[in-house]
């Protein structure tokens, strides 16, 4: 029987500087190896707006200290956004919402904020630009 917990990052792109969750994505996947965490799922969805997936391993249950110590790690992680960690449980059914455990981050620098609103103005000038922009005959 597969023993695992799901995990859910949301991380804003107009909230973070450009290649935050690819960042994420690679420190998080570190992580798990050095946890021992050796069968785990990641995925991207929403215009790279949440990375999720599942945890477990392959000779031995995840445990709830795992859980809890996951969730140390991204209270620490620099970015903004908002982590959904579900509870231990068993099973083949992975496709959920989470409403566990959901909590807040906020680590980013003052520079970072910065560049992350820099280019979030950015991005709404050009996206205003193109609506303001006439329609081709």
């Amino acid at each position: 029987m597969n023993i695992y917990f799901l995990y859910d990052f949301e991380i804003p792109a107009s909230l973070n500087p450009a290649g935050t969750l690819d960042r994420i994505r690679e420190d998080l996947r570190a992580y798990f190896e050095s946890r021992g965490w050796d069968n785990y799922g990641m995925g991207a969805l929403g215009g790279s707006l949440h990375l999720y997936g599942d945890v477990s391993r392959k000779n031995r249950p995840v445990t709830e200290q795992d859980r809890l110590a996951l969730g140390e790690w991204a209270r620490n992680q620099r970015f903004r956004g908002t982590v959904r960690l579900g509870a231990v449980e068993s099973g083949d059914s992975h496709l959920r919402k989470i409403t566990e455990w959901v909590f807040e981050v906020d680590n980013l620098s003052e520079a970072e904020r910065a560049e992350a609103d820099a280019r979030d103005a950015e991005l709404r000038q050009r996206v205003e630009a193109a609506r303001r922009k006439p329609a081709s005959p």
